[in-house]
């Protein structure tokens, strides 16, 4: 929400809201009445029972990791979580260094726990971050950049999954 804040005009979408886990389900019915297309639901990376009401309230459930061992031991803590959905659950290399193959080892590292590594990943790029302090997507700070384009491919691998047929304009 803090992201949001830092928006420019409010007035666009995507709409951000904070909703405590409690009430996902009436913010959720909210959303939908009025007219909204897709609901992407983002808990803190510790907090238990939020993320599990938002993985039994999801249709596909994408965990972020770094290809980092502290990343990759606390994924196993989070698929204990939210195994008993039986939700789709895919691993999003995340941060992953745009000059090495660390994340091929982290992504083998995660298959070996019996969860599927999402083909789209997202490379540490300065346009992720310098993005975030105006309150933008990577698409609006850099519209014709690499992380606009990781992004992009993030997004159609969500619409499929989610049998969206065409994804809409990220």
């Amino acid at each position: 929400t803090k992201w949001s804040d830092r928006r420019l005009d409010m007035s666009e979408v995507p709409v951000v809201l904070s909703v405590h886990a409690t009430r996902l389900k009436n913010e959720m019915a909210r959303v939908k009445s009025t007219g909204g297309e897709m609901l992407y639901l983002d808990t803190a990376p510790h907090s238990d029972s939020a993320a599990l009401e938002a993985a039994k309230a999801a249709d596909l459930i994408l965990i972020p990791c770094r290809p980092a061992i502290l990343d990759l031991e606390a994924i196993s803590n989070t698929l204990d979580l939210i195994s008993t959905t039986g939700k789709p659950t895919y691993v999003v290399m995340n941060a992953v260094p745009a000059q090495s193959n660390e994340w091929k080892e982290a992504a083998d590292a995660i298959a070996a726990l019996d969860v599927e590594v999402c083909p789209a990943r997202l490379v540490h790029r300065i346009a992720f971050s310098r993005s975030l302090i105006n309150g933008q997507t990577a698409q609006e700070f850099e519209p014709n950049g690499k992380a606009s384009e990781e992004i992009k491919h993030l997004h159609e691998f969500v619409c499929a999954h989610v049998h969206k047929l065409e994804p809409a304009e990220v």
